[in-house]
This record gives C-alpha cells, structure tokens and sequence, in this order.
C-alpha cells in the first residue's frame, strides 16, 4: 500500500519554480521572509566561492560546483564577496500537491550535492547557458554586485 501511495505522488509530482537572479554575485541577500508561503529556494553555485547562512545561525562555506535546496520556507542569506567571484543562479520553488509538501516537510532544512566532478556538472552548465540567453519572458529581480550585507 505505501509503494503504491508513493508511486502517486512521484507519478503526479509537480513543481512551480521562478530564477529570481542569475550571473556573477556580490553582497548579500536575505531570502525566506517575504516569500515564506510561497516555498523554498534552489542556488547552484556554478564557481567561486558562497556562504549561505541559516536562520539558525549554521554557516556554509560552498566553495566549489554545488546544488543547494532549502525545500521549504527557512529565511537564510546568500553571501558572496566581489572577490569570490560567485557565479549563481537562484530560484524560488513550491511544491504544488500535498502530498508532496508532507514530504518534503520530512527532509532536512538545507541539502546539497557537490557538483565536482559528478554527473550533474553538464546538466547544470546546460542550465547556466539557457538561463543566460535573452529571450521573450525573461526576468531577473535582483542586480548583482549592489546588493548590501
């Protein structure tokens, strides 16, 4: 019976997402307050150097390739200075189905995947690339390098 409710909701998932920034990254950003209904965040850091401080006061240095998904609401800042040179792409996320934010209410507040070297290193370059392209619909709401701690 639990295979088959599982099945459902991977069967059924969907996922609503919005790049919120993309490009090099310098200063500070809180994230987590104004959205906290709406859902998480999703960064991945393609080089350089981010720390991500949690609300909680736990402090991560990212200094190489990373994914790193807060899934649900957790108020956290990304920090990079001028001379780490970040590059980023930052997103809000919701998952949309019940079921599925009863789990993702289960993982942890902040997961991540070292991209070095791994299988996602591609995927995530095809993402920069696309995301870096103008085109119709394209919006960005931050503007990098003027964003104060």
């Amino acid at each position: 019976m639990f295979v088959n409710k599982l099945q459902n909701i991977i069967d059924n998932f969907s996922i609503q997402s919005e790049v919120i920034f993309s490009g090099s990254f310098c200063g500070g950003k809180t994230l987590g307050s104004l959205e906290a209904e709406k859902g998480g965040h999703l960064h991945y850091l393609r080089s350089g150097k981010l720390t991500v401080l949690s609300d909680s006061g736990h402090k991560m240095l990212f200094d190489q390739p990373a994914v790193i998904l807060l899934p649900f609401a957790t108020t956290h800042q990304v920090i990079a200075y001028e001379t780490d040179g970040a590059e980023l792409i930052c997103a809000a996320i919701n998952f949309t189905a019940l079921e599925q934010k009863q789990l993702v209410s289960s993982l942890p507040k902040l997961v991540y995947l070292n991209l070095e070297g791994g299988p996602m290193v591609n995927t995530v370059a095809w993402m920069f690339k696309e995301i870096g392209t103008a085109g119709l619909g394209k919006r960005v709401s931050w503007v990098s390098c003027a964003i104060s701690y």
